[in-house]
């Protein structure tokens, strides 16, 4: 069933520079929305709602080099969960999203999915501080 958020983990992104030497490189991020910080993780967790216009999504911004650039993240869906309904064992879901790299006048660059299933607050991949 598809999702309508996703969540993006955005603290690290290394850059891989090629040439003679590799260098990783943490990039500047926009993220649209931030949903919180990890309470485990202390990372950010940026919340992207499924649209079309590449300015509404997480930007990342590359520093200048010379060559190709690697870029890696971590995507994971965003879940709410009641504990009564864990304790209930009702609390299954399944989340299918699907995810585009683009550049800024919409050339998709790659497609990628992410698939999550819930069952028990040991599947969480970190909770989040705030509201």
């Amino acid at each position: 069933m598809p999702h309508r958020y996703l969540i993006c983990l955005a603290i690290v992104v290394p850059v891989v520079l090629s040439g003679q030497t590799r260098q990783l490189e943490h990039v500047e991020v926009r993220c649209p929305s931030v949903l919180g910080i990890g309470i485990k993780t202390e990372n950010p967790f940026c919340d992207i709602q499924i649209q079309r216009d590449p300015s509404l999504g997480v930007i990342v911004v590359f520093p200048d080099h010379i060559g190709e650039a690697t870029l890696s993240f971590n995507l994971h869906n965003r879940h709410t969960y009641s504990e009564e309904e864990e304790r209930g064992g009702r609390a299954y879901a399944q989340y299918l999203s699907t995810i585009a790299v683009a550049t800024m006048e919409g050339q998709i660059l790659a497609k990628s999915v992410v698939l999550s299933e819930f069952r028990s607050a040991f599947d969480l991949i970190d909770r989040i501080t705030g509201g």
